[in-house]
């Protein structure tokens, strides 16, 4: 598999360059605030990844343009994840990287969800990102065990009858540890929306 090439950056739009290698011209997604200039003299290294989808029996390739090979590294792990495709990755690269994986480290759903870009489902999925080295395996596992905690207490509730906009209102307030009991956490989070509900009744009385 292709790491980098090097070529010439021809043209620099807001999400795609053009790259000439080998009197080859190709065009590459980028994330919006990439930091590519056009330079028809010099060679730059270019980190790069290529999907291949089939579309009406046809293969489509699209491929995509980073800045760093760490830049490249997060790309790949995130599209590797559930509700996280090619153009939301790219959102998500906007953002400071460093600050996404103390949060993710850290277990916490509700600073994720304040990152731009980032919804619920979102959320969830990143804390299941195995992001870590092998001697902190343990944490990758407290991070599955959470990610699993906010799908099923999601669940619940929705079943419960609770629209998704407050629920997912809700989730933001709570914490969700790797040993948690969804029966106390559904508890708490239905008395969370009834103390907001009440809130806002008593403001419009």
């Amino acid at each position: 598999m292709i790491t980098s090439i090097f070529g010439k950056v021809t043209f620099v739009g807001k999400r795609k360059i053009i790259v000439e290698h080998n009197w080859i011209s190709y065009w590459f997604n980028t994330k919006e605030n990439h930091k590519f200039e056009k330079n028809l003299e010099k060679n730059k290294q270019i980190f790069c990844h290529i999907i291949k989808k089939i579309v009406a029996n046809q293969i489509i390739e699209e491929a995509f343009a980073f800045n760093t090979l760490e830049e490249k590294e997060w790309f790949c792990r995130l599209i590797e994840l559930n509700r996280i495709g090619s153009k939301t990755a790219l959102n998500l690269l906007n953002n400071d990287l460093e600050e996404i994986k103390q949060y993710i480290l850290e277990n916490n759903y509700s600073a994720l969800c304040g990152i731009n870009g980032v919804n619920n489902k979102i959320a969830r999925a990143l804390l299941s990102l195995e992001i870590f080295e092998k001697s902190e395996n343990n944490k990758n596992i407290k991070g599955v065990q959470v990610a699993d905690g906010y799908d099923e207490l999601f669940e619940t509730l929705k079943s419960l009858g609770y629209k998704q906009q407050e629920i997912q209102d809700a989730l933001k307030m709570i914490e969700v540890k790797p040993d948690f009991d969804i029966s106390q956490l559904v508890a708490e989070v239905i008395k969370l929306m009834s103390f907001k509900n009440n809130e806002i009744t008593n403001k419009t009385a």
